[in-house]
């Protein structure tokens, strides 16, 4: 199966995985379409990689509550940005994206959290690792983070997280919907005194459109 199930966390966190450019940030951005189209607010941010003569230049942060998107980072060096691996990264851009992760962090206000991506500069504590560990001091919404496979068991280990499920970049972004928002049903039933776990079910205060919590279709490697 392409869509591995695990234990539930006591928050749903969703892991996006594939090897370098095989389309992780494509699917992330098809599942986050596939979700609004039922209802969710998914908010947080996509960093699609930007191409010069065929090879990565560098990525972009995509906001994806107002469809900004402005140049994070790239192999040119500029003397006041921020040097991690082969890239350079703007401070004002990846401070950005801190507001924007406090912004979204908030369960009545996000039902989906994106991170795109979380991989070996943040297992050395560096780009969006700070904001990661504050996150999971705090309550927050369902997450969906994409993870290169190679870094899974790390990023795992790091953060102490067993996602629920994990979606191989390649699967069908229809299934991969359903099976996060049964899972975010699934939480939302045993987090509740009183939820309906049907289709049109209320989270966060919206009529979400979805499989029931008993259904069960799973199949499923920027």
């Amino acid at each position: 199966h392409r869509i591995r199930d695990s234990p539930v966390p006591p928050r749903p966190v969703f892991f996006i995985t594939g090897g370098q450019g095989e389309g992780k940030t494509t699917l992330l951005l098809n599942i986050v379409a596939e979700l609004r189209r039922r209802g969710l607010n998914v908010r947080g941010f996509a960093a699609p990689g930007t191409f010069s003569d065929g090879l990565r230049a560098g990525f972009s942060l995509l906001d994806l509550a107002t469809g900004r998107s402005e140049e994070f980072c790239s192999r040119t060096r500029v003397p006041e940005n921020i040097q991690h691996g082969p890239y350079y990264f703007r401070p004002d851009v990846l401070y950005r994206g801190y507001r924007i992760l406090a912004e979204a962090r908030d369960p009545a206000e996000t039902d989906l959290l994106v991170i795109d991506e979380v991989g070996r500069f943040e297992l050395m504590g560096a780009i969006w690792s700070e904001g990661i560990d504050r996150l999971l001091t705090l309550p927050t919404p369902p997450m969906i983070w994409t993870v290169r496979r190679c870094f899974l068991s790390e990023v795992m280990r790091r953060w102490g997280l067993w996602p629920s499920l994990i979606i191989e970049a390649g699967s069908d972004e229809e299934e991969a919907a359903e099976g996060i928002l049964r899972e975010i049903l699934r939480n939302h039933s045993d987090n509740s005194e009183a939820c309906p776990c049907r289709d049109d079910c209320l989270i966060a205060g919206k009529e979400i459109s979805g499989p029931p919590v008993g259904h069960d279709e799973r199949e499923s490697g920027s």
